[in-house]
């Protein structure tokens, strides 16, 4: 049951970073499947690229969060880049530019995204820093920390193909 702990304690496992985890999670899954799914209530992805317990709690609390995020445009930033990579397959490229342009044509905020402001350059930075470190996307050329020194600046990065299994799927009405 030690795999079950590690899917409990892990958001996923994803095969690329640590393939030996991933295939010693993977062979144990079934031994604990169907007690996770009937007694706790909780589904498990398995794919060729992750494994994922889908865990929601029965009460959301203020910790439940993004440790990283300190502001609604950080969120904001994060769905809007998750609705930016979800046409986008796993090992496509795209540049710093395409998201910037893409954030400001589709935020939602009363306030525009103006990238001449820092606290918005580094707001960014921080929403790429996390999708990096989870694995949604890879830097392939370039560093982000200098967007938040110039607007110019460009960084290639190559979209993973997790970030549809980010979101958590809803079988039902959510709302009832």
């Amino acid at each position: 049951m030690k795999e079950l702990e590690i899917l409990l304690e892990n958001f996923w496992i994803i095969k690329e970073k640590d393939p030996e985890l991933y295939h010693m999670v993977k062979d144990a899954t079934p031994k604990f499947k169907d007690f996770v799914e009937e007694k706790l209530g909780y589904k498990i992805i398995v794919n060729a690229y992750m494994i994922k317990l889908e865990k929601l709690p029965g009460k959301a609390e203020s910790w439940m969060g993004i440790q990283q995020f300190t502001s609604a445009m950080e969120y904001a930033f994060f769905c809007i880049l998750l609705m930016f990579l979800e046409d986008r397959g796993a090992n496509d490229q795209f540049v710093l530019s395409q998201i910037t342009e893409y954030i400001q044509a589709v935020y939602p905020g009363e306030v525009k995204v103006d990238w001449t402001l820092f606290s918005h350059r580094k707001s960014l930075v921080k929403v790429l820093k996390f999708a990096t470190e989870i694995g949604l996307i890879n830097v392939d050329d370039g560093n982000e920390q200098k967007f938040m020194e110039s607007v110019e600046t460009e960084v290639l990065y190559e979209s993973t193909g997790l970030s549809r299994y980010f979101v958590r799927n809803f079988t039902g009405n959510i709302l009832n």
